[in-house]
């Protein structure tokens, strides 16, 4: 499997990108008109990009045969293609993407500062020792954090799941988790496997984008 990663410049210029509009759907734009600040804009309009390319290049087909539905949770699906799922998140101006034939959920954070008070809050009291005793609070709190975003992705449930609701060090078997660290940012994938499958990453340029639908 592939985590696809594509980091946007100039995210506050959204005006640069709006030619694009017309290749993403109908709820996507709705999504992006109700964004107050322009780099929200921009990377939701990236995101939907980055889905398009990378579903048309998996699949050969156009960007005008890509529809998706959605579940009772909001999460897309695509639609006739139910083989094929994928997750995708994004943190600032970083989109990453993940597609698998199995249920599949990826989460990006930008590490900042670990916050104990909110793993009390949040997370299972096992999970909160676990970051009591870290020697690294920063990273392994966004790892813990991004590890439970994914799993709910995964599911498809979103929120819907409380985060407590479920330890990450105790998996059950159907199930793994991933993660990395790509400079600044914690990457998590969780995803339903038999077997352990290497994870590859692979930044995309965003030319490569713009170019793809021009």
């Amino acid at each position: 499997m592939i985590i696809y990663l594509l980091s946007v410049p100039n995210i506050d210029d959204f005006e640069v990108y709006t030619e694009y509009l017309r290749f993403v759907s109908n709820e996507r734009k709705s999504k992006i008109d109700a964004y107050k600040f322009n780099k929200n804009k921009t990377v939701s309009l990236f995101a939907e990009l980055l889905i398009r390319y990378i579903i048309s290049n998996d699949l050969n087909i156009s960007n005008e045969n890509i529809i998706f539905d959605y579940n009772e949770y909001g999460k897309p699906i695509l639609k006739d293609f139910l083989r094929y799922n994928f997750s995708i998140s994004h943190t600032n101006n970083t989109i990453v993407f993940i597609s698998n034939e199995l249920p599949i959920g990826i989460d990006i954070e930008k590490i900042s500062k670990g916050n104990l008070s909110l793993s009390k809050r949040f997370f299972t009291s096992n999970e909160y020792e676990h970051l009591k005793n870290s020697g690294n609070l920063d990273i392994d709190f966004f790892k813990i954090w991004t590890m439970k975003e994914s799993y709910i992705k995964m599911l498809g449930t979103g929120l819907y799941t409380s985060l407590s609701s479920f330890d990450i060090f105790k998996p059950s078997n159907n199930y793994k988790y991933y993660n990395t660290l790509y400079g600044e940012y914690s990457i998590s994938v969780c995803y339903q496997e038999k077997d352990i499958q290497p994870i590859g990453l692979v930044p995309i340029e965003y030319n490569i984008i713009l170019d793809y639908f021009k």
